[in-house]
Parts: C-alpha cells; structure tokens; sequence
C-alpha cells in the first residue's frame, strides 16, 4: 500500500511539473533570446523594440563534453533566424549547447558588446535565455595583426612601443592565458630554437601579443584591431568561429603538448590575418 501512494505521489509532481512547463508556453527544454543593436554598449538587452535586429541565423551545438567550446565531436543541433522583433527560439535542447551568431548574417561594422559565443545547460523543462547584443565599433585606428619579426625587433628596441606602454601589453598578455607566466619567457620563446614545441610556442606568444594590444588600446598609441570576437574562419585547420575560440584551443593544445603543427599553423594563420574579416589597415 505504501508503495502504491509512493507511486502516485510521483505521478502528481510529474504532472505539476508538466503543468508548469505549459504555464511558460513550452513543455520541452528550450534556448530563445534576442538579437539587438545594444546603443549603450553595456551587454544588456535593456533597450526598446527599435533595437530588434532581424534575420540574424543564431546557431546552436551540440557541446557533448559541456566544456564550452565547439571542438572534437561537437556538431551542430538547430538554428533560427531572429524576427521582427530580434527573437528567435530552439526547442528540444536538452543538454550542453555552445550558441553563436552566424557571422554572414550579422549587419557589416557591428562588434558585439555581450560574448561572441554562449554556453548554456538545459534540464528537462528550462527555459533558458542567451542574448546577443551587437553594437557599433569603438572609433580609434587599428592596424592588422603583426607577425613574429615584429614583436622580436620590438622586445629589442621599443621602435613602435614606448618601454611603458610594452609593459602594459606584456602585463595584459600574462593575464589571458597560463603558458607563460613572465615577460622573459615571451622574450625567450620568441627568439627560440625553432623545434615543433617552440614553433607552436612562438605564434601563440605572437597571437597573445596581437590580442593584448586591442586588450590595452586605451594606453598605447599603436592600436591593433585583433580581438577574440572577431570572426574567424579557418575550415582546413579548426572548428572554431572566432578569434577567442582558436585561442583557447591553440593554448589546450600547448599546454597538453599535443597537435602542436596543428597548435602552429592556427596561431601563424590568425597572426597573418587569415580567415579574418578585420576593417584594418
């Protein structure tokens, strides 16, 4: 008898929890949001129905080891296009998903103010809301990425950098990744012997460099325009579809000393502008 009420205990929660899931207007785990052209510039959709952008493909992936990056096995799940009204919506998403905006349909000159890419977990009746926001591009001059030479004559003789505005550059390029911890390390990296660990070594010291400047372009005078969201499209050598992924990746990669041509030929890719879309001189 005792298991019988157990049994129908059970039964009642289900159906209350089905009930609320109907009260929201869905009954399967869904991702929706909305796109918008963020005025402010502060990452958060708290602007009128005038700032809706539409038709802008919002793509979701299968994240199977829910790390947050699209890697490995990863495959796409399900798209929208956004409305009128910047909304789009996916439904039946259960599990770990990695959401970004298809960068042929984003409006040409816009960066966005809220991350590139977004990872969300779903239970089984969430409703879960990721917004992308997009806004027009800070108003200072910006150069392409430079290559290993450049740094190298660089760290020697400051011939583009004043020695204080290196510091802050070399200070924000220890702060974003975990392989090299000083400034004499860099230095050492980049004028290395040239085995596969230390060729993968140098274009990703090169690219953190490259990634540093845009970081610090309020305190130096030579600004580049490399940032980890800018789109990025390198299908021969990686998944990722931005600058930021491609970093996490080469950095893995490193870090495990494995794939490191591979951790190479991306880092030399990015750092020689490929796959880029980047309005730089």
């Amino acid at each position: 008898m005792l298991k019988g009420r157990f049994v129908i205990f059970g039964l009642v929660v289900a159906a209350m929890l089905g009930l609320a899931a109907t009260a929201w207007g869905y009954d399967t785990p869904t991702i929706s949001g909305h796109v918008w052209l963020d005025a402010n510039g502060n990452g958060v959709f708290d602007e009128g129905p005038s700032a809706a952008l539409e038709s802008v493909r919002v793509i979701f992936y299968r994240d199977y080891d829910c790390n947050g990056v699209i890697d490995g096995a990863d495959e796409m799940f399900d798209y929208d296009y956004t409305d009128t009204a910047g909304f789009y919506l996916v439904v039946n998403a259960y599990y770990c998903y990695v959401g970004y905006l298809d960068p042929a349909t984003v409006p040409a000159g816009l960066e966005y103010s809220t991350a590139p890419t977004q990872s969300v977990i779903t239970g089984a009746h969430d409703v879960v809301d990721v917004n992308f926001g997009l806004k027009q591009p800070d108003p200072y001059n910006v150069v392409c990425p430079e290559e290993v030479s450049f740094w190298k004559k660089e760290f020697k003789k400051n011939k583009t950098f004043s020695a204080a505005e290196l510091a802050e550059i070399v200070k924000a390029a220890l702060s974003m990744q975990t392989v090299f911890t000083t400034r004499a390390q860099i230095v050492d990296v980049l004028n290395g012997a040239d085995e596969p660990y230390e060729k993968a070594e140098r274009q990703f010291a090169t690219l953190t460099l490259n990634l540093a400047v845009a970081e610090v372009h309020d305190q130096v005078g030579y600004q580049m325009g490399l940032e980890p969201d800018d789109a990025l499209s390198l299908k021969k050598l990686t998944a990722a579809k931005f600058v930021g992924d491609a970093y996490i990746q080469v950095e893995a990669m490193i870090l495990s000393q494995s794939n490191l041509t591979l951790a190479k030929k991306i880092a030399k890719s990015i750092n020689q502008g490929e796959g880029l879309q980047l309005n730089c001189e």
